[in-house]
């Protein structure tokens, strides 16, 4: 793994609005950035830094806090039109989690009620003594948008009056230059979209597009690594790919903003655009709402229609398309309301999918499955008047099962992927006066990726994939994956009988009663006896121990010699049974004390222990004995292309976010303007960690019978001799991290000279570090050997010379390698071409 490399950012843009013209204009250069310092040590760490620095007027650049506020303002004035200092304004919201706010206006009749959470439901009371008090309900705010509900008081009565009004307040958007699109609630909750997923609201954005279905939509054309997902102004995108990293439960958004371009300062990490999420806190009233989604085989037999027979060339697949049972359900409850009226709220989603689609692939039908579960709850504490404090949680789960099947991949050769965790966010919003407001937050995103193959690769159950670390068992322990260390099980020859030496009488000749495994010849020189609990250690038809030479009735050190067994076989190092020797005891085989050879407890010495003739052919059958345990099941392809077995593949992954933002909002009403100046700063830790296994894979392209004609082998038969092609000899397991800590600080000023224009001035500065560690030293001519080996297991000679002239070049029309060609020139240059110091071990 290298770290990310990357380029420094000078972005010029300039933002302005005059009544309902908005004109943007950008200017951006890029710059190579070089790291301060590169550093690399014998773990393969490396190390680089690098500056960003972004002078922007809304410039495009993960935000500090990046909540969609809006805002209420207006004037009050008399019959006269004249401005009316001191009414007394009085907003409120039972829907939303929102305390009540009070406010005065100005000598110039002016009311302003900022940062307030968008949504519908607010109620605006007007009143002043000797005028008749105004009630402006079912005002809506959208976020990022600023309301304008300017309001007339007339004298009222000596009675008290008041005079109720529909409110519909002019929606000035002069304030922000930035091009967006705003969802709300309510029309998410009216959609006919097909999916249940945020990401399918996210296209219906102008310029946003997801054609191939990822769930990670693309802006006007940019990557789809470069769009970044807030959830209430946290980024929740993957910080090891750049997509999308948390499914979030559609029914806890209250307003989605897609912002495709001119961004303010505020916003990094992304060139394509931002999708901020703002979610739902409760209110005072006690809401609760279940829906249902189910799709069947029972209603739906096709799925989404009959496949096309021009793509299935009429084939139907293996199992009939139409017969395929599947089911969609998809319920969502939620629930909110009050702990403490006006003090503490509460929001809570649920949701649980399941989901399954039919697929046809021509040599085989099958469903794909997804199952998962998506959580939101919130809860809001209005501490003080002046001071509000929130905690969400969101929790996500999801397992796809069947993935990376095709018609040449059997299904249980494909895996599942799994994903999901939590994302833990703390807010807190203090009010300094009715001109200040500092944000603050704190979150953690911890989530977990995996791949795993469909069928377990322990096949036989014994716990064992490779005996590389079991030398009993024939491993080497050099934490390689060798061909010869798959598990083999105790059937080592798949014969389903357990082999033993047969020639008991040892006459080095077939006799009548000796062929125990029934495979029609004597296993006179039988290489190992199967079994784990084969007494037959050196299989050699002998109950061997060690003996008191001298016979004085007592162990003595020198008589500690060990079990003799062939050193030629790879269990019998040194030509002593492992561990028989220098242990200060008599050692014997005979492990049950019973004074006889067993297989297995005490079966006696048989290749079919404990048979029973249920039959009565005479035959042991499957399933009239005791078998051995199988080797485990390998992925092998056939020679017609189809793959079998379990997924070589697997990997587990951990990938984590911290963020910390701080986030100050000053308004200045009285200097040349307007000012709505916002600064802030915002720090990420971001951390990835791997593990990833690659077992051997194994082809046989070829089969073919030979005649026997050796005794060892049993002549006058014929046995399969496969021709094997294998992918082996990697490490049996990778972990490879990364870390990265990314600080920035922002300041956007939008200044309004008039009311009907607004000028957006910012600057940013980033900071991002990132650290890789997965890089591993090896040794070039250990791993050609080893390379080399595996080669003539599949039948290749890796002689330098004769590999290139019989395989290489000289096919090729161009350059003929027959008489008279200059084979010393045409190896000169292979070496000229070759990078000598990693590479020349392949041709010396």
């Amino acid at each position: 793994m290298e770290p990310k490399g990357g380029l420094n950012r000078l972005t010029l843009s300039l933002g302005v609005c005059y009544g309902s013209i908005r004109l943007s204009l950008y200017v951006r250069m890029l710059l190579k950035a070089e790291p301060f310092t590169q550093r690399a040590d014998s773990m393969g760490q490396s190390y680089r830094a690098r500056w960003l620095l972004a002078v922007a007027f809304l410039s495009t650049a993960t935000p500090l806090l990046a909540i969609s506020e809006s805002s209420l303002l207006g004037k009050i004035t008399d019959k006269d039109n004249l401005p009316l200092p001191g009414v007394t304004l009085v907003l409120r919201n039972d829907t939303l989690a929102f305390q009540e706010q009070g406010t005065l206006t100005d000598a110039q009749g002016d009311y302003r009620f900022a940062h307030l959470p968008p949504g519908a439901g607010y109620k605006l009371t007007v009143s002043m003594p000797g005028c008749a008090t105004l009630i402006f309900s079912d005002l809506r705010l959208e976020g990022g948008a600023t309301v304008m509900q300017n309001v007339t008081l007339r004298p009222g009565s000596e009675l008290k009056e008041v005079v109720r009004v529909q409110g519909k307040g002019e929606t000035v958007d002069t304030e922000k230059a930035t091009a967006s699109t705003t969802f709300s609630s309510t029309f998410i909750a009216e959609l006919p979209i097909l999916g249940r997923d945020y990401q399918d609201i996210l296209t219906l954005a102008p310029g946003v597009t997801d054609v191939n279905h990822t769930g990670n939509p693309n802006i006007h054309g940019a990557r789809d690594t470069d769009v970044v997902t807030l959830v209430d102004g946290v980024s929740t995108t993957d910080p090891f790919t750049g997509l999308f990293g948390q499914h979030l439960n559609i029914e806890s958004i209250q307003e989605i903003e897609v912002i495709t371009s001119a961004a303010s300062a505020k916003y990094s990490r992304a060139q394509g655009g931002f999708a901020s999420i703002l979610t739902k806190s409760g209110g005072n009233e006690f809401k609760g709402t279940f829906k249902m989604f189910v799709r069947s085989s029972r209603l739906d037999r096709d799925g989404a229609g009959i496949e096309n027979p021009e793509l299935s060339g009429g084939f139907p697949g293996g199992k009939l398309y139409l017969e395929q049972n599947f089911a969609d359900l998809k319920p969502f409850l939620s629930v909110s309301g009050a702990i403490v009226r006006n003090k503490l709220w509460y929001y809570l989603a649920n949701e649980y999918i399941l989901e399954e689609t039919p697929i046809n692939a021509l040599t085989q039908a099958f469903v794909t499955r997804t199952l998962g579960y998506r959580e939101f709850l919130k809860t809001t504490w209005q501490m003080s008047p002046a001071q509000r404090l929130a905690l969400s949680l969101i929790l996500d789960r999801e397992r796809n099962e069947n993935q990376g099947i095709s018609s040449l991949e059997d299904v249980r050769s494909g895996y599942s992927f799994l994903r999901g965790g939590p994302t833990v966010t703390l807010s807190e919003s203090s009010v300094f006066g009715p001109r200040a407001l500092l944000e603050s937050s704190v979150s953690w995103f911890d989530n977990r990726f995996s791949q795993l193959p469909t069928m377990d690769p322990d096949t036989n159950g014994n716990g064992i994939l490779f005996v590389d670390d079991h030398p009993e068992l024939g491993g080497n322990g050099d934490g390689i994956l060798d061909a010869k260390e798959r598990d083999p099980g105790e059937d080592y020859d798949r014969d389903g009988f357990y082999d033993v030496f047969e020639d008991i009488n040892h006459n080095d000749f077939e006799n009548a009663g000796e062929d125990f495994d029934h495979n029609g010849w004597v296993e006179i020189f039988a290489p190992f006896c199967e079994g784990y609990h084969h007494e037959d250690r050196n299989c050699n038809g002998y109950l061997d121990s060690e003996q008191d030479a001298n016979l004085n009735g007592r162990f003595d050190p020198e008589e500690d010699t060990g079990i003799l067994c062939d050193p030629g076989h790879g269990y019998c190092p040194g030509g002593r049974l492992p561990g028989t020797r220098g242990n200060g005891r008599f050692d014997t085989e005979d492990a049950n004390g019973n004074g006889a050879l067993d297989v297995l407890d005490d079966s006696g010495y048989a290749s079919a222990p404990f048979w029973h003739d249920a039959n009565q052919n005479g035959y042991p059958d499957p399933g009239e004995y005791q078998a051995p345990l199988a080797p485990d099941m390998d992925l092998i392809v056939d020679r017609d292309g189809r793959t079998y077995g379990p997924n070589p593949y697997e990997y587990r992954d951990h990938r984590k976010r911290i963020t910390w933002s701080e986030d100050l909002s000053i308004y200045i009403a009285d200097l040349g303007g307007t000012h709505d100046i916002k600064l802030g700063m915002g720090y990420e830790h971001e951390g990835y960690d791997s593990d990833t296994i690659r077992r051997p894979n194994f082809s046989f392209p070829n089969d073919s019978l030979h005649p026997v004609s050796s005794p060892k082998e049993g002549a006058g038969s014929y046995q399969v001799q496969h021709s094997v092609m294998a992918t082996l000899g990697i490490p049996a397991s990778v972990n490879n991290t990364a870390v990265g800590n990314n600080l920035g600080f922002f300041l956007q000023d939008t200044y309004k000279p008039l009311p009907n224009l607004t000028l957006g001035l910012g600057i940013r500065l980033d900071l991002e570090d990132l650290r890789s560690f997965g890089f591993t030293p090896f040794d070039p001519a250990a791993e050609r050997d080893r390379y080399d080996a595996l080669m003539n297991l599949a039948g290749y000679d890796m002689k330098p010379y004769d590999f290139v002239t019989a395989t290489g070049l000289c096919n090729d029309p161009i350059r003929s390698c027959g008489a008279g060609a200059n084979l010393s020139a045409l190896n000169a240059e292979l070496r000229n071409l070759a990078h000598h110091q990693l590479t020349r071990h392949n041709l010396d």
